[in-house]
């Protein structure tokens, strides 16, 4: 959270990450800049599985325009 004053925005994604609390990845990096330039004052990410992998294609979830 970077400012009170504005709205949060909860990105639900499929995409499996190593970003956590206090480390960020290259997606959360860029997502995070993305939610700055719309002019939102939080940030939260939301993935719909809860394991780690760094190779898209072992993702349990298939996205339509993948």
């Amino acid at each position: 959270q970077w400012d009170e004053a504005k709205p949060s925005l909860n990105l639900i994604g499929c995409n499996p990450s190593r970003a956590a609390e206090t480390s960020n990845d290259p997606t959360a990096t860029k997502v995070i800049a993305l939610a700055h330039s719309l002019g939102f004052g939080r940030l939260e990410i939301t993935n719909l599985f809860a394991f780690i992998a760094t190779a898209h294609r072992s993702t349990p979830c298939t996205c339509p325009a993948a």
